[in-house]
């Protein structure tokens, strides 16, 4: 594999540190079908007899001028649609991103003209997180299930609408787990590269990894996309820098202070206030 930027040796330990959180890595491994269906299975204890569609990246826009969203790994069976989803910025919009990516997950399921909400299928949206998702909840579960429900009169009623939101704790305490493919599976996300517990999933998940690693064409793609996103986070902090003083030269700050405050050298601060002037 040839890179300007990189020698093969800079390329080959990239390659070898890339952890199984890493977005990339993560969205090829599980869309494998069979990691797919027996990850599924240890997070929601449940048997799925054959999953009929799997997709990685999957997009889902309608409307050019609205948001649209992209599900990590996207899975379906006969009777329920999965959305899983790889987690590493700790943030409080968690619970509504779960809301919208249900919503988004919603429209696609039912055609134009569609009249039976009864062929929504039942969904999950599954966020697995490198961090505790409800360290302030006062409690440290492995698995978080949420459904819409009524509370009345100290009483629950389910709302029955067949969606469920479910965020995988990494940072829980495995002794409470006794699915080995789930501990496993927790301990590998926690640690990225490893895991203590013997499991069928996490060789699978492991062996996997290492198959796309030596995969000549995936390695191309993986460091396009990286250099791709490393440039475009280039330029948005370049853009914020100059945001930055095009607002401290309108408060006419001196050029130096602007340069020591941006990092940006005292000509390209005067080239930028030049095309202020123009425009």
């Amino acid at each position: 594999m040839s890179n300007l930027k990189y020698s093969d040796a800079e390329i080959q330990e990239i390659i070898d540190n890339i952890p199984i959180v890493d977005d990339i890595l993560f969205t090829t491994v599980i869309s494998n079908e069979d990691i797919a269906k027996s990850l599924l299975e240890a997070i929601l204890n449940v048997s799925i007899s054959k999953i009929i569609r799997i997709e990685r990246e999957s997009q889902r826009s309608e409307v050019s001028n609205l948001r649209g969203v992209r599900f990590d790994v996207y899975i379906e069976d006969d009777k329920t649609a999965y959305d899983i989803e790889i987690q590493t910025s700790s943030n409080s919009d968690l619970p509504k991103r779960t809301r919208f990516y249900q919503a988004k997950n919603d429209i696609h399921m039912l055609r134009k003209g569609e009249k039976h909400f009864s062929r929504l299928k039942k969904s999950y949206i599954i966020f697995i997180c490198t961090f505790h998702p409800f360290e302030n909840s006062d409690t440290n579960e492995c698995i978080y299930t949420f459904e819409n429900i009524c509370l009345i009169n100290n009483k629950i009623i389910k709302l029955k609408d067949d969606a469920y939101r479910v965020f995988v704790n990494s940072e829980c305490d495995l002794n409470k787990i006794k699915n080995n493919n789930l501990k496993a599976f927790i301990e590998l996300i926690k640690d990225e590269f490893h895991t203590n517990t013997e499991s069928p999933l996490t060789n699978k998940i492991l062996n996997e990894m290492d198959r796309v690693k030596r995969n000549e064409g995936w390695r191309t793609n993986y460091m396009t996309q990286k250099e791709r996103d490393l440039d475009m986070m280039h330029r948005g902090q370049q853009e914020e820098k100059i945001q930055m003083v095009e607002k401290l030269l309108n408060k006419s700050m001196d050029i130096s202070f602007i340069s020591e405050v941006t990092g940006l050298s005292n000509e390209e601060i005067e080239d930028l206030q030049k095309s202020m002037l123009v425009t």
